[in-house]
């Protein structure tokens, strides 16, 4: 994911934080800095002076960049709406483990319904913040639902067939 952020509290300097599960990269104003680790950063101004970002928090709990007694809001924190919303797609699990139990091997069914939940959680989170009208953001958590719960019993379906 890709994270862009220029406003008055950067000095109007660009950064860019590219984030992936095994490593991030971070960019001001198109120059790279120095990966220490995950989450902490050196990165050499013009006039030699080197400048410590560390990284903290995730999705939910929102992403601050820290540096020089100063943070930035990468990403903002989700909402208590939002949270219950993308742990909407959870009940997947759920039914896939009584539909499982009920109707074939429960370890397949429940294996099925997390992979769908965790996609839409993920769906779900990624997009909730792009959306500030709160029927909006309902209407859109449902259509994700819906859709990885065909998907969950598209692959209930398959497995029992095969």
């Amino acid at each position: 994911m890709i994270y862009i952020v220029c406003n008055e509290k950067t000095n109007y300097n660009e950064i860019i934080l590219e984030r992936s599960f095994f490593k991030s990269n971070l960019y001001i104003n198109y120059e790279k800095a120095i990966s220490l680790e995950k989450n902490r950063f050196l990165y050499k101004e013009n006039d030699g002076e080197e400048v410590e970002f560390t990284l903290k928090g995730n999705k939910i709990l929102g992403m601050q960049l820290y540096f020089n007694n100063r943070s930035i809001t990468i990403l903002r924190k989700l909402n208590a709406f939002e949270i219950v919303l993308s742990a909407l797609p959870l009940a997947l699990a759920v039914i896939g483990g009584f539909n499982g139990g009920i109707y074939g091997e429960l370890q397949t069914a429940l294996i099925n319904g997390i992979i769908c939940a965790v996609a839409g959680m993920e769906v779900i989170i990624s997009f909730c913040r792009k959306f500030e009208n709160v029927f909006t953001k309902l209407l859109f958590s449902i259509a994700v639902y819906l859709i990885f719960t065909g998907l969950w019993y598209f692959f209930a379906i398959l497995d029992n067939m095969l």
